[in-house]
């Protein structure tokens, strides 16, 4: 037996689906739609990713300012707004 993996635009699921759907029966033992998570791809995922690759380099040459020095400056900015 053989695995096939598609990947279809979610507007045309539907015609896949009708093609499968109106297939022998014998032709396909069973299918599955998944519903991929889109987020993997966005640029919010990709700009957390770095930001966090980033911070962890940062932890690892101990360059990270600590969190109370950040939380200092922060106030210190929203002071002089």
């Amino acid at each position: 037996m053989q695995t096939i993996k598609l990947e279809v635009e979610d507007s045309k699921v539907d015609i896949v689906l009708n093609i499968i759907e109106n297939l022998k029966s014998d032709v396909i033992s069973k299918y599955k739609v998944i519903q991929q998570n889109n987020y993997t791809t966005s640029e919010e995922y990709n700009q957390n990713k770095t930001y966090f690759e980033q911070s962890l380099e940062e932890m690892k040459n101990e360059t990270l300012v600590p969190f109370n020095e950040g939380l200092d400056s922060l106030d210190n900015y929203i002071e002089s707004i």
